[in-house]
């Protein structure tokens, strides 16, 4: 390809030498010399990247929540009897909605010159206080006039945003970062809804005689984004040149490693003629064009109409408002999802984008053919039919990635814009004011629109496909570049039609290196003779980056392990890290595994993988005999969701590579989780081990929900936890890098992550089911003042339950020594005689008290020694674990007391599982006695682990406070977390996590099993009624 500057390999440039145009100019704060040759460390760049984070994301993200909350604002004001008070006729109320993006479309083609023109930060801000005030110039409306003016100007103080937050993020962040990013913004579209609905609903309740409640609410969220401005102007910089929160040094960084974007660093300069006319005629702009066009034909309906189609459902006003929420739920779920996969899975992008607009399309048949009746189910389907709006972060990180030339690239975002505000100005237009609220009419056109949409992505994606192809063959592969001509041509301003070497990311092929090409031909040409494997060597050429040897190398290992090539590339992104991860291939990494440990490992995981059921049992045992069946199977829902759970997502955030929170996604889908040793056993056997500890913890924790609770909500319940509380848990506790094992905690089997994290959930799920806060509040007597407490119904259920999980536990321990040794040896030994002198001490305390032994205390006994020796297990002698077994039956049978009282009742405490006296305060104690009594010698059985040991033994103060803070934080994230996401899935139409006052009287066996453990009750025989004595 041409080069821009004929500089010798392995040579600098002198600045002197390099004749900079305009476009490339950068500012007196960037060294361009430095900046060029210049080595940053991943260090250095990590640092900026996180400075970059922590303020251009919430910056943007907030300005784009008050955005949307603004345009939504008219829809809301429509139940404040805006359209009474201003005498709006006909379709005036369309009009006045559809005014707004004149002013939009009046405005987005000089925004994108001014943009250029412009310093983009200060024009973004003043465009922020002008939309701000003409947003509270709405309060001042008298009549459809005042509405329409203030309408049309507020769509001129909002044009250049979400152009604008694109430009930026194409200039602040690298290709692969940009779609998460653009995902980070926009998720304030998405809290907007939910956000915006509550806040709507309270402006309602406010009574002001001097002022109506929908002039209130345009004043309020106006001034809110006036003073939004001020931060803007101060914080969001013109360039990276110019950011005023990084160093000099760190200012060269930004700029530097967004070069080989190719798409062009500018602060100011001329606007490119040349580059506006190229984008004219690139068939790319027009499918996206297009299907800007298609799909707001539905927005332009669903935004301004909302309010009063959900009206239409038989909601009252005020609750119509907060029924807004679920439609920015559903927008956020599928944000994380495809935003996520767009990040993980490079160039993925356009297909997430059709999977969203057919999900739209999906919910909007579903509230078009849907009974009148059926309100659930029509409210569903209007929030999936909103899921299409999260395709716009990932449209416009399209234009940051495909479309080069900053002109080119503002060019193409207004015409976008403009399309955007022709299809909202036509889409009200078919929602006829004499179909109110049903509007089949509207319904019909959002559904076309949607249809279109996904049709014009289709051809979007074909087209880039046809033309990476079109230009390997005009051009060929392109050259190599030396780091410095790539960092040249990333300063250059050309745009993608004349750089021969850019190559659209449309697929997991990013860009073509020659180097590589070259090497797969020749590796073809000397007698690969497979044909799939030749197909999968075209398909995939280019996807990876690495020299002759490398591909050999590859070849070698496809020809010895005999596994798809295709999936030997895709498990990795870049041969070189492929080959450096793994040197050896499958069967020679099995070789070097121990089949001793391997076989150990095995056997402990059956064992361990007994207790989930025997769990089930002791809950099947502890409920009425009408919630037996109920009881025991959220066990197995546990065990299966969180299988593929970690699958997909789990392993690799607990255990990928990552921050000291997340693990990442380095490994999901269990991408190149094969043999490879993890100490000695293969890396696949060790996820389905820390799987079994997972799916264990689950099902203790969701114990909270017996009796009450309602099974399908646990679905998404149980795959939401193990994502976002359970996965950063473990990492924080077990990973290499976790924030916790850093800091030194020392935590064997899982104090923290299985009986803390455990019980502090099913604290968190008893806690909502008594005082629940969304679809489950129906009534002011929504549940008793507390459920009355009964003795176990079936001992046998505990019996096999205590033998299971005694017996089970004792591999949980050894095993988690991940080899057979010693220490494992020891680690069972303890846990058996932890749990047998926790089990004789309640139950003497019993015999004690009442003169009868008890199974129930035997069996809580035995729990409480279990619990307490779990995370001291690889760091106690035996005479130690006896005094943990006592030490935890005495407290825990203490604690268990709590729920007996008559406070426990005024507050409706309810803990039928005890998971909180055994397994949260058990956990919190054992943790922090870890501390007390840990030795370096029992550590170190194992012949590799070295600690500093504890107080007792070894004089180690600091360690007691650690142990305090990993179970502080421990409890703090589990029980806030689960509670966010239980109250979250109750939000949702149709997953309502308490059971009905009848449901629950019956026994939820009747309401939410299709079986029964028993065929018929005794006749005569007195059983629970769980409503007894209380008038419901």
């Amino acid at each position: 390809m041409e080069k821009q500057h004929d500089v010798p390999p392995g040579t600098m440039p002198e600045i002197d030498d390099l004749k900079l145009e305009p476009e490339m100019s950068v500012t007196k704060d960037v060294d361009l010399g430095q900046m060029l040759g210049m080595d940053v460390t991943p260090q250095q760049e990590r640092k900026v990247l996180l400075k970059l984070d922590l303020i251009l994301i919430p910056l943007m993200g907030i300005c784009y929540m008050m955005q949307y909350m603004d345009k939504l604002a008219l829809s809301q004001a429509t139940l404040f009897n805006l359209r009474e008070d201003l005498d709006l006729q006909g379709t005036e109320y369309s009009w006045s909605s559809a005014i707004f993006y004149f002013g939009y479309f009046a405005w987005s083609w000089p925004s994108s010159y001014l943009i250029v023109r412009l310093p983009i930060a200060k024009y973004l801000s003043a465009s922020v206080l002008v939309w701000g005030g003409v947003l509270m110039c709405h309060a001042a409306a008298k009549n459809f006039g005042g509405l329409m003016a203030a309408r049309f100007f507020l769509g001129v103080g909002e044009a250049a945003i979400a152009p604008g937050f694109a430009l930026i993020t194409g200039m602040y962040y690298k290709r692969e970062e940009q779609p998460a990013r653009q995902a980070a913004w926009f998720f304030g579209n998405c809290v907007s809804t939910v956000i915006g609905g509550v806040v709507a609903y309270g402006i309602g309740t406010i009574k002001v005689n001097a002022i109506e409640s929908w002039q209130l609410l345009f004043l309020f969220l106006g001034a809110i984004t006036a003073a939004i401005s001020i931060f803007l102007v101060i914080l969001l910089p013109d360039a990276p040149q110019k950011a005023i929160f990084l160093t000099k040094t760190e200012r060269t960084i930004a700029v530097q490693r967004t070069l080989k974007n190719k798409t062009g660093v500018m602060e100011g300069g001329d606007f490119k003629w040349n580059q506006a006319w190229l984008a004219v005629r690139d068939p790319q702009t027009w499918f996206l064009v297009l299907y800007t066009f298609s799909v707001n034909l539905c927005n332009g309906g669903v935004t301004s109409f909302s309010s009063i189609i959900i009206n239409g459902f038989g909601f009252t006003q005020l609750k119509s408002l907060l029924m807004q929420m679920p439609l920015g739920g559903a927008q956020i779920v599928f944000l994380l999802i495809t935003a996520g996969v767009a990040t993980a899975i490079p160039n993925t992008r356009i297909l997430m984008m059709i999977f969203n607009t057919t999900v739209s399309l999906v919910g909007m048949i579903l509230v078009w053919k849907l009974d009148e009746d059926n309100q659930k189910g029509r409210l569903t389907g209007l929030a999936l039919g909103a899921v299409f709006a999260v395709n716009i972060p990932l449209s416009l990180s399209i234009i940051s990635s495909n479309v080069a030339g900053f002109t080119k690239r503002s060019t193409t975002s207004a015409l976008m814009f403009v399309a955007y505000c022709v299809g909202n100005i036509v889409g009200p237009q078919f929602f006829l004011s004499s179909e109110e609220p049903h509007y089949p009419t509207g319904m019909k056109a959002a559904i076309s629109g949607l249809a279109l949409g996904a049709f014009f992505l289709i051809c979007l994606y074909v087209y880039y496909i046809f033309e990476n192809k079109r230009r390997d063959a005009a051009y060929g592969a392109p050259s190599e570049l030396t780091e410095e001509e790539e960092r040249m041509q990333g300063l250059s301003n050309k745009t993608d039609l004349e750089i021969e070497s850019f190559r659209y990311a449309n697929k997991l092929i990013l860009h073509a290196n020659a180097a590589v090409h070259g090497s797969l031909t020749a590796v073809m040409q000397e007698g690969c003779t497979d044909s799939a494997l030749r197909s999968g060597l075209v398909n995939m050429q280019c996807s990876i980056e690495g020299s002759y040897q490398h591909v050999r190398d590859l070849y070698k290992l496809y020809e010895s392990s005999k596994l798809p090539l295709y999936r030997l590339l895709c498990s990795c992104r870049n041969l070189e890290q492929f080959v450096e991860s793994d040197k050896m291939s499958v069967q020679a990494a099995w070789e070097a595994c121990s089949k001793t440990d391997t076989l150990f490992i095995l056997v402990c995981s059956v064992f361990c993988w007994l207790i989930i059921p025997a769990v089930g049992l002791a809950y099947s045992g502890y409920s009425t005999r009408y919630n037996s069946l109920a009881s025991f199977y959220p066990g197995l829902l546990a065990v299966a969701v969180c299988s593929i759970q970690w699958w997909m997502l789990g392993y690799s955030l607990a255990y990928g590579e990552g921050n000291s929170v997340f693990g990442g996604f380095s490994k999901i889908f269990h991408i190149g989780v094969l043999a490879e040793p993890v100490g000695s056993i293969p890396e696949i056997l060790f996820s389905e081990f820390q799987l079994i500890f997972c799916a264990t913890v689950c099902a203790i924790a969701i114990g909270g929900a017996c009796e009450r609770g309602r099974l399908l909500p646990l679905i998404p319940f149980i795959f939401l936890w193990c994502t976002f509380i359970y996965a950063p848990l473990a990492h924080m506790v077990w990973s290499e890098n976790g924030f916790l094992a850093n800091l030194g905690a020392l935590d064997f089997a899982g104090g923290t992550p299985v009986h803390i994290c455990s019980g502090a959930t099913a604290t968190a799920m008893s806690l909502y089911l008594s005082y629940p806060l969304f679809r489950s509040k129906r009534s002011p007597i929504r549940t008793p003042q507390h459920l009355i407490l009964h003795k176990p119904h079936n001992t046998l259920c505990q019996l096999l339950a205590l033998i299971i999980i005694w017996n089970a536990w004792l591999a949980f321990d050894a095993g988690t020594t991940l080899a057979l040794n010693f220490k494992s040896v020891m680690a069972a030994c303890v846990t058996n005689l932890c749990a047998a002198s926790g089990a004789l001490t309640w139950a003497s305390l019993t015999y004690y008290e009442t003169g009868k032994w008890s199974l129930d205390s035997t069996f809580l006994g035995a729990i409480a020694g279990l619990v307490l020796i779990t995370p001291s297990a690889g760091f106690i002698d035996m005479t130690t674990a006896v005094g943990f077994g006592v030490l935890g039956a005495s407290l825990g049978r203490q604690a268990l007391r709590i729920k007996f009282t008559k406070r426990a009742a005024l507050l409706r405490w309810v803990d039928n599982g005890d998971t909180f006296a055994t397994h949260c305060l058990g956990g919190f104690l054992g943790t922090i006695v870890t501390g007390l009594f840990a030795r370096r010698e029992v550590a170190a059985y194992d012949g590799s682990t070295i600690i500093k040991g504890g107080v007792v033994f070894d004089g180690n103060w600091g360690q007691l406070w650690i142990q305090i803070v990993e179970a502080v934080i421990g409890f703090v994230w589990s029980f806030g977390g689960s509670y966010v996401l239980y109250a979250l899935v109750d939000c949702v139409p149709g997953f309502e996590v308490l059971g009905t006052d009848e449901d629950i009287i019956a026994g939820m066996d009747a309401s939410q099993m299709g079986e029964s453990l028993y065929a018929a009750q005794w006749e005569g025989e007195e059983d629970y009624h769980p409503f007894e004595g209380v008038r419901l």
